[in-house]
C-alpha cells in the first residue's frame, strides 16, 4: 500500500480508540438502560482504565500517522 493508505489507516484507528476510550470513562449505562439495553455494572476503577489505556493506543496510532517511520510503536496495539 501506499504511504497515503497507510496514513488514513493509522489515523483511522486513532479516530476510532479516542471515541471508544472516551466512552469508557463515562458511565453510560443508565442511558443505555432507557434505550432497552442490557447493561453490566460499571466499575468505577476498571472501566476508566482500560478507557485510558485505548486512548493510549489512539496517541500511539496517531503518533505513527505523523511518522511512518514509527511503525514499530505498533507493535504495541497488537498486544
Amino acid at each position: 500500500m501506499r504511504d497515503g493508505a497507510w496514513r488514513a489507516v493509522f489515523l483511522t484507528a486513532a479516530i476510532f480508540n479516542w471515541i471508544v476510550g472516551a466512552s469508557l470513562l463515562v458511565d453510560t449505562s443508565e442511558f443505555a438502560a432507557s434505550m432497552g439495553m442490557e447493561t453490566l455494572r460499571f466499575d468505577p476503577l476498571y472501566t476508566p482504565l482500560v478507557g485510558m489505556f485505548i486512548i493510549l493506543f489512539g496517541a500511539f496510532s496517531f503518533m505513527v500517522f505523523l511518522d511512518l517511520n514509527n511503525r514499530a510503536i505498533v507493535l504495541v496495539n497488537t498486544i
